[in-house]
């Protein structure tokens, strides 16, 4: 009998084994399938010309300030030239805060953007692995090493763009 349940348990545990798949997806490549990442791509766009364009306008101003010509006063008039550099001084750094606020609120959009992208991932992955009898899924990008991981990237934008056609 003990023998039976030893069989037993190794046989059901290879079976188990060879059914269970481990592998990985390339994110970057799977989220250009999903109609929100092109949504997204047309918002980012959107606000990053916005953004730039606004830079323009400061970087044309703060340009328009250092080629002035001031043919009135005398390269000795210090009090002027003390106003001048406090006035470019002050425009520089407000270009710089600009700047870094903005760069800094694209980047958080992205990042938004990106988070949103892999939850609706997950979501369909999760479907998936369900189906298709797979155990874990990562992205390619948070794997060291892998001796028997599979490649499901390919094998998962087909089961999407099919789950997408048939509703």
């Amino acid at each position: 009998m003990k023998q039976l349940i030893l069989f037993l348990t190794i046989a059901l545990g290879s079976t188990v084994s060879a059914q269970t798949k481990y592998g990985y997806i390339e994110f970057e490549k799977v989220k250009t399938h999903f109609p929100e990442y092109n949504a997204s791509q047309i918002e980012h766009a959107g606000l990053t010309k916005k953004f730039n364009d606004s830079i323009s306008v400061l970087i044309k101003i703060l340009e328009k300030k250092m080629r002035g010509h001031y043919p009135q006063y005398t390269l000795k008039d210090s009090v002027f030239l003390k106003e001048r550099a406090d006035e470019l001084n002050f425009l520089q750094e407000r270009f710089k805060s600009y700047h870094a606020e903005g760069s800094k609120f694209l980047k958080s959009r992205q990042e938004q953007i990106d988070s949103t992208l892999k939850n609706l991932v997950a979501i369909e992955l999760k479907k998936f692995s369900t189906e298709n009898n797979v155990f874990c899924v990562l992205d390619k990008k948070a794997i060291l090493y892998c001796s028997s991981c599979f490649d499901f990237t390919e094998n998962f934008i087909l089961y999407y763009k099919k789950m997408i056609n048939s509703h």
